[in-house]
């Protein structure tokens, strides 16, 4: 095979697997996870049922490659969220984590794909975790020189590798964020916080103090 028969041949491949991630993507909002079905999504790909295992070979890799992808949608987000370095730390924490909760409520399946409930008989392979890395790192990378409050040395030993007892701050604070938006995508908030924006204006101004990203 020549190489622009072969160049041709990978263009056309890339063409229909971004299709059927399309139309996985479709059938995870309609249907769910737990649900989601490979000769569905062949029929909504315009393909026959055994086609898509020539790209998908288990639900579960296509699983994967959805966590996968919603894993790298999210950290391009965060990523794009820059401000001058050194300055203002607590605006970049503030401007973050307002552009994860956007991100999640224009995209609430992909984020409750990652970050709801495990799917069963589902193991996620150690593919997804540099892509859950990534998001981490975007709240890592703001960490302070030492929390504003106080943390257990036992768990700061063991977060030594990712910088110790700032690195406890910063994920402790970035479980609460996770799981104020997975409360209001879950409509936990109506009757109480609702609309939530005040809220999590709240909690993240909170959270600056707590971090000590405002101690300067």
């Amino acid at each position: 095979m020549s190489d622009k028969a072969a160049g041709k041949r990978e263009k056309n491949q890339a063409i229909v697997d971004s299709k059927i991630r399309a139309c996985a993507r479709d059938e995870l909002a309609s249907v769910g996870p737990v649900a989601l079905s490979m000769r569905a999504i062949a029929r909504e790909a315009g393909m026959a049922s055994s086609a898509i295992y020539r790209y998908y070979p288990t639900r579960e890799a296509l699983l994967t490659a959805l966590i996968v992808e919603s894993y790298a949608e999210l950290a391009n987000a965060l990523e794009a969220v820059t401000i001058a370095p050194g300055l203002y730390p607590e605006l970049l924490w503030t401007l973050r984590a307002n552009a994860l909760r956007d991100w999640a409520l224009a995209n609430p399946h992909q984020f409750q794909l990652i970050y709801g409930t495990p799917i069963p008989d589902y193991q996620a392979p150690p593919e997804t975790i540099p892509m859950a890395e990534r998001v981490a790192r975007c709240f890592l990378d703001l960490s302070p020189a030492e929390p504003a409050t106080p943390v257990d040395d036992e768990l700061a030993a063991q977060l030594e590798p990712l910088g110790g007892a700032p690195a406890a701050a910063i994920l402790g604070a970035l479980s609460q964020i996770i799981g104020h938006v997975s409360l209001e995508l879950a409509g936990h908030f109506t009757g109480t916080a609702d609309p939530a924006d005040l809220l999590w204006a709240h909690v993240i101004r909170t959270q600056v103090r707590t971090i000590g990203l405002d101690a300067d």
